[in-house]
């Protein structure tokens, strides 16, 4: 969060004494911390030559301070079975009150703070400021509990800040500017996407391949029967709905129908020589279920270890490959069970089920007809020179290692968020005042530039004066003609041109 004032002890009193409480109170936040501004800051100025006359030394004073601005128990007040404990209110309320307290010298004699020197209603010496597209600006970080859900703070927050902004006085602007949640709700909602597209696109090749309404529909009724049930599974296990657990199910959308369409093909073939629906279902099942059982074994021995593998990749990839293995399982159980009844009850018998296809699907039926025969030719070729086929076979496999090789690779690609961030550090020695001269020209530079969106500044990086943070929200990659790695490499050449600054372009981990 980040407001902006002319005002900057206003703003950040503001933040301080109203914001930061109402924030604290949303559901799953951890801390709230308030940054920029200038912090109040009550001086004694002592007079030496007072002291002096006084015979009083500072240390005196500010014990004398201590004594007299003070808040402690005092004991407990009892009376029949009620018990209040006592305290001693000893707080000033005003900054004039300062000056009233009293100071006892060495020879006995009372003098008060006023008498010493003034009290001064100042700011602390500024050693961060934090700009807003070239604007001064505080800034309230709002961090989550450990273990938390992002998503679910932000909504939190989201629902509280209107209450926010009925406490700032007008004037005084109360704005978003980094939301965590909006990518991990872009990703999400993409993957979903992908998700439903898949299984139409599963569907579609079913029907494409069989040509029979009952045969797709049994086929494809293992997609939202299994991904459902997996939901039940992940709650089993303490999963959520989130990118890697849905990353998982688009994943095992291609696996969810592989069982069902073995199975249900078997059984088509069965009624196709002529069985009835039930015996079909009963005996294609059987000659196929060690084969369907071994493929859903090899898919679940490669992603189960994954799902217990320890250290950053576990944590990763836990959710990702055991929501991979529960759908698959799920889907096996689906295969063994619905499927078979629904081909004995739904399909029709060979005679009842031949019909005239329409005139496009004849014409599809003929190219998979040919297809057929040329299958038919290329595996008896295959089986007639074998030496042929294992020797093209070993040099695909030899040449794809050599592809790999030349492709690189890297933990985690490296995806257009649209923000990156400038660390810049000035000469040792170098203000505050002028840190941010120096931003204020990088800044000019980046807004200037009609890709970037959102320029925020953090000068005086953990309170190092010569020490600066710029994060750049670039529009969304669909509404510019440059990817971010063009921007940045963009901005290296313009920054290069700025004298006595060191500066390093990164990603933003939003």
């Amino acid at each position: 969060m980040l407001f902006r004032s002319n005002d900057a002890r206003t703003v950040r009193g503001l933040a301080d004494d109203v914001l930061k409480p109402i924030f604290e109170r949303a559901e799953g936040v951890a801390a709230v911390n308030v940054r920029g501004g200038e912090e109040r800051e009550i001086e004694v100025r002592l007079s030496a030559e007072r002291l002096l006359r006084y015979n009083l030394t500072a240390g005196q004073v500010s014990q004398a301070l201590g004594l007299e601005n003070a808040n402690f128990p005092t004991g407990r007040l009892e009376e029949g079975p009620k018990e209040a404990t006592l305290r001693v209110m000893g707080q000033v309320a005003r900054v004039e009150d300062i000056a009233k307290l009293p100071v006892t010298t060495l020879s006995g004699a009372v003098v008060t703070i006023g008498d010493l020197g003034e009290v001064v209603d100042g700011a602390k010496e500024r050693r961060t400021r934090v700009r807003l597209n070239g604007n001064e600006a505080v800034a309230i970080d709002i961090l989550k509990q450990s273990g938390g859900n992002t998503v679910a703070v932000a909504d939190a927050v989201q629902k509280i800040l209107p209450t926010a902004r009925s406490a700032v006085p007008a004037g005084i602007r109360l704005e978003p500017v980094i939301d965590s949640s909006v990518f991990i709700r872009e990703n999400t909602d993409h993957v979903q996407t992908e998700l439903i597209l898949g299984s139409l696109a599963a569907i579609a090749v079913i029907f494409a391949f069989m040509l029979d309404w009952r045969s797709t529909f049994i086929s494809a009724l293992a997609l939202p029967t299994s991904i459902v049930t997996t939901f039940f599974g992940m709650y089993m296990v303490g999963f959520s709905l989130n990118m890697m657990s849905l990353l998982g199910l688009s994943l095992s959308v291609g696996f969810l129908v592989d069982d069902a369409i073995v199975v249900r093909e078997n059984i088509f073939r069965h009624i196709e020589e002529g069985e009835d629906p039930v015996t079909a279902a009963s005996r294609g099942t059987k000659e196929i279920a060690l084969a369907v059982f071994a493929t859903t074994a090899t898919i679940l021995a490669v992603f189960i270890p994954v799902g217990f593998t320890t250290g950053l990749i576990g944590q990763m990839f836990k959710q990702f490959a055991l929501t991979v293995a529960i759908a698959v399982s799920v889907s096996l159980f689906v295969a063994f069970t619905v499927d078979p009844m629904l081909s004995a009850r739904l399909v029709k018998p060979r005679s009842e089920h031949d019909a005239p296809l329409w005139g496009p699907f004849r014409l599809w039926k003929r190219f998979l007809d040919s297809l057929d025969e040329s299958y038919r030719g290329l595996l008896g070729f295959a089986l007639r020179h074998k030496l042929l086929v294992f020797g093209a076979a070993t040099l695909a496999f030899f040449g794809s290692i050599g592809a790999v090789a030349l492709s690189g690779s890297e933990f985690f690609p490296k995806p257009d968020r649209g923000q990156f961030i400038v660390s810049v550090m000035l000469p040792p020695g170098s203000s505050l005042d002028h840190t941010v001269e120096v931003v204020e020209g990088l800044e000019g530079i980046l807004r200037a530039d009609p890709d970037v969106l959102l320029v925020y500044s953090t000068v005086g990086v953990n309170e190092e004066a010569r020490k600066a943070s710029i994060r750049v929200v670039a529009k969304d990659k669909s509404e510019r003609p440059r990817t971010l790695p063009e921007i940045t490499s963009d901005f290296r050449k313009k920054f290069a041109a700025v004298p006595g600054i060191t500066y390093e372009i990164g990603r933003a981990h939003v």
